[in-house]
């Protein structure tokens, strides 16, 4: 399954459970429970890196360019 459609899952989601931050998954309808976790797995990868990456930037170790 794609990393966009796992986010589309995701925002259905919390649009489904009417919340603008993540929902626990007890409060996600039961059908959508296993595919949220997933999606909400990858979104948490993306972050991870996305700090890593920014935390370096920080610290001058990569430049543009």
């Amino acid at each position: 399954m794609s990393n966009i459609f796992r986010l589309y899952t995701f925002e259905t989601v919390m649009a489904q459970v009417g919340v603008s931050s993540p929902p626990e998954v007890e409060m996600t309808p039961a059908d959508l429970q296993e595919e949220y976790i997933k999606a909400k797995a990858v979104l948490d990868y993306v972050n991870e890196k996305q700090m890593g990456i920014n935390c370096v930037n920080q610290l001058g170790i990569l430049k543009s360019g």
